[in-house]
């Protein structure tokens, strides 16, 4: 399962992620990146505005 997550290199973002990769989840985060990137590896960043988003962004999200 794909989950796209707004804002998550946040501070509130960096909580659940760790255990959404846990559970095997693939994590995918839309975030302005104001504060830095201090997610893991693992998940696919995607320095935008939200309120920029295009459907082939959403592409495959659950």
């Amino acid at each position: 399962m794909k989950i796209l997550i707004a804002g998550g290199a946040g501070y509130i973002g960096l909580a659940p992620i760790p255990k959404l990769l846990d559970r095997e989840y693939d994590i995918e985060v839309i975030d302005l990146l104001w504060f830095g990137c201090f997610l893991p590896s693992q998940v696919k960043v995607n320095q935008k505005n939200i309120f920029d988003v295009t459907r082939e962004d959403l592409h495959g999200c659950d």
